[in-house]
């Protein structure tokens, strides 16, 4: 949940990449909840936006979670 982060250097994307990467290669799954406007342009610059889910309320998080897992 990054609704309360509010400083991001979009130079940093990458580890959202990284992170990624990490989860899916274990079986998992990463998803940004709330992300801030920049961390979402930031998303879109490095290509990543419709790559990692980003949800914008904790429910329809849990929604996207229990959809996939059917």
């Amino acid at each position: 949940n990054l609704e309360k982060v509010a400083v991001f250097d979009p130079d940093n994307t990458y580890i959202f990449a990284e992170i990624y990467k990490i989860c899916t290669n274990a079986g998992g799954l990463l998803m940004l909840i709330h992300p801030s406007e920049k961390i979402q342009n930031a998303l879109s610059a490095a290509f990543l936006e419709g790559v990692i889910p980003v949800m914008h309320s904790n429910e329809k998080a849990i929604e996207y979670v229990e959809q996939i897992n059917r």
